[in-house]
């Protein structure tokens, strides 16, 4: 009998909260499946000021100030881990460096690297 070997889908997770999640933008939102809402435990805070926004506060990851929230989460239906995290990038209105990104396998280092006190 022939071994049938079969590769494994990657699968991309975007996490969201705040505006990521309500504001519907086709353009990024055509390529991801719906937000389910237990997504990993984040350090989330208002700690930001949007220039996009009309200079109204936004909610961000941060460490020092960050109150632990349940983030969402969605699938990509991209393949390519660089075409969602370019997706992300572009709802965003960011740059690339701005985008945090997780290799689970560990192929690429952490964006931006965990903090030294970030709970493993």
């Amino acid at each position: 009998m022939a071994e049938q070997s079969k590769k494994k889908k990657t699968q991309i997770a975007i996490l969201g909260w705040g505006s990521l999640i309500w504001d519907v933008r086709p353009e990024f939102d055509n390529y991801h499946d719906e937000w389910l809402p237990d997504g990993p435990v984040l350090p989330l805070e208002f700690s930001r000021i949007s220039e996009s926004r009309k200079g109204a506060l936004t909610l961000v990851i941060d460490p020092q100030n960050g109150a632990p929230c349940t983030s969402a989460y969605a699938l990509s239906t991209r393949s390519n881990p660089d075409d969602a995290i370019a997706d992300l990038r572009c709802r965003e209105g960011t740059i690339m460096r701005r985008i945090g990104f997780y290799f689970r396998d560990g192929s690429r280092p952490c964006e931006p690297p965990v903090p030294e006190h970030a709970p493993s």
